[in-house]
């Protein structure tokens, strides 16, 4: 029933969204399956800044009353979230989930900011703290903020909610495999996948910044 609330709401906002707003031109054209490599190192790169995030969160913790108690609240949300058949799971969290929250904060919202400001960096900043606050907790709350600017940057430059909502797919999926594959082997293999891809994903956003510039000059 969520899910297809869900979805239901999603075509609801991106027909909303495509009425309201003015399709942009893209700062930087890319090919399809140059924005599908760079969404699936964006996905990997940023879930591995969370990883180094929520590391050290975990060794800070021992010696923080506040940082441990959101810990547990961190884990006990996750444990509850796997309790169910994991065909719900993968839909809300890889599927359903990405779309509408693209539509809704690197579509509607980013797209309000941009026409209420000149500032092109103020919508990216202001759209990924309000897509960490989202999430409710301070832990998820802080990578998802990162997550979310990195996302609102992509979108910014390529002018493509399927690409910003496939990389936010990709990061979801790393953290929600099914039963079968959710083996040490298999975690560790997206551990070092998504920090390989840390460098390559600061090295995609300067590249889009780079020439961006080159194409405004």
């Amino acid at each position: 029933m969520d899910a297809s609330i869900a979805f239901v709401l999603s075509i609801i906002c991106y027909i909303f969204y495509r009425t309201v707003f003015t399709k942009r031109e893209p700062e930087v054209r890319i090919s399809k399956p140059t924005g599908v490599i760079y969404a699936i190192i964006l996905g990997f790169g940023a879930g591995g800044i969370s990883s180094l995030w929520l590391n050290g969160v975990y060794i800070i913790a021992d010696y923080s009353p506040f940082l441990a108690k959101q810990v547990k609240g961190f884990d006990s949300l996750y444990s509850d979230m796997e309790k169910g058949p994991y065909i719900w799971l993968f839909l809300a969290i890889v599927v359903v989930g990405p779309i509408i929250e693209e539509i809704l904060f690197r579509g509607i919202i980013f797209s309000s900011f941009e026409n209420a400001t000149r500032s092109s960096w103020f919508p990216v900043i202001i759209t990924g703290v309000m897509f960490g606050i989202w999430h409710g907790s301070f832990i998820q709350g802080v990578y998802t903020a990162i997550f979310g600017m990195i996302l609102a940057y992509f979108m910014k430059k390529c002018r493509s909610l399927v690409f910003v909502a496939f990389a936010h797919g990709i990061n979801n999926l790393s953290g929600t495999l099914p039963p079968s594959l959710d083996t040490d082997f298999t975690n560790t293999l997206l551990n070092v996948t998504s920090y390989v891809c840390i460098l390559p994903t600061l090295a995609i956003l300067y590249h889009l910044h780079r020439k961006s510039k080159k194409i405004t000059n």
